[in-house]
């Protein structure tokens, strides 16, 4: 499972990645923009699709595609608002979750929202 998930994971960054640079190449060719504006932009980008990855179907595409789902500890499905604060505070908290998931194999959004990550049923 861990593995699905970290590569779930990768599949979001990637795609993050590329929606960023197609903003990135939009925003050099139509402002004049500075450093600080440039790394403002990306990092909004960034922080803007993980946090509210999850939205569309309560599920990121990295999810959809390796068949996962978030979901209560106690098998419910978490509203969109629980989803925006586990995401929340995974990507705010980031450090910490390294070190956690390596530990106990939960990220810091998952035990302050008590949700999980389950394999999709077909």
């Amino acid at each position: 499972m861990t593995k699905k998930r970290f590569i779930a994971f990768l599949i979001d960054l990637i795609i993050v990645t590329i929606l960023s640079i197609i903003k990135l190449i939009f925003i050099l060719s139509c402002h004049n923009t500075n450093d600080i504006d440039i790394v403002y932009y990306l990092y909004n980008s960034i922080m803007g699709f993980l946090i509210f990855s999850d939205i569309i179907y309560k599920s990121s595409i990295g999810k959809k595609i390796m068949k996962l789902e978030i979901r209560f500890k106690n098998d419910e499905i978490p509203s969109i608002i629980i989803i925006l604060m586990r995401n929340f505070f995974i990507v705010t908290t980031w450090p910490i979750g390294l070190v956690l998931i390596l530990l106990k194999k939960e990220l810091v959004g998952d035990m302050l929202c008590r949700t999980k990550i389950i394999e999709k049923e077909d």
